[in-house]
């Protein structure tokens, strides 16, 4: 005879559960389809969910502890790596740069230990230039500003539209040139140019400083 297993719960939830709304129907040309198509759906729990604590077997809850054992433990080993990843980094960024300053531009190094080894990678990704940052950059570079910075467009969608299915309908068509203010805001930045982290060596160290100073390049990593 098979025994059955009873999984009891501290507090049953009281709330009958909530039935999941059809999705909207859309045709082609609807705007808010247009939308979808382009955006994923964000969801988000309510804070006041109940969430019902079970009481499983003794096997199972011996694994809960030793879960939340090894989770402290994780937290415990991830500080420990950040702290040696953080010298590695900062070793191996010098070297990166003394190396490129002599025209020895590398983007990844592999690092040796005594036992084991380690790979050491940074990126072209620099974050934008702020706007009151833009003439100080351009005195700095002087005729070599277009060289290493460039600009960036971007454009959203005005909100009244959203809201206005008259110029949901019209978006929808051809848009002329004179109607494209009507429907979008843009907004221009500059940032590095491709390639900016080789790039930037060829300035040499005074002037690399000073740029450095307005762009931060995203973190190296150690993988």
């Amino acid at each position: 005879m098979k025994k059955t297993r009873q999984i009891r719960t501290v507090e049953e939830s009281k709330e009958e559960p909530k039935a999941t709304p059809a999705p909207v129907e859309m045709s082609k040309n609807d705007f808010f389809a247009a939308v979808h198509e382009v955006s994923a759906p964000k969801t988000t729990n309510s804070k006041n969910d109940k969430i019902p604590t079970l009481i499983p077997p003794d096997e199972i809850r011996a694994k809960v502890d030793e879960v939340v054992k090894w989770k402290a433990e994780e937290k415990k080993a991830k500080a420990e790596k950040e702290t040696r990843e953080f010298a590695i980094i900062e070793w191996a960024k010098d070297y990166q740069d003394n190396e490129a300053f002599r025209n020895n531009y590398q983007k990844s190094y592999r690092i040796s230990g005594v036992n084991d080894m380690v790979t050491f990678v940074t990126s072209d990704k620099f974050s934008a230039i702020r706007p009151e940052d833009v003439k100080l950059l351009q005195d700095i570079l002087g005729p070599k500003f277009n060289e290493y910075i460039t600009q960036k467009m971007t454009v959203a969608l005005k909100e009244e539209v959203l809201s206005n299915p008259d110029l949901q309908a019209e978006l929808m068509s051809l848009i002329p040139r004179d109607k494209f203010s009507k429907f979008f805001v843009a907004e221009t930045t500059f940032v590095t140019v491709d390639g900016f982290d080789r790039k930037r060596y060829s300035l040499g160290k005074k002037l690399f400083e000073k740029v450095m100073e307005f762009v931060k390049q995203t973190k190296p990593s150690i993988k």
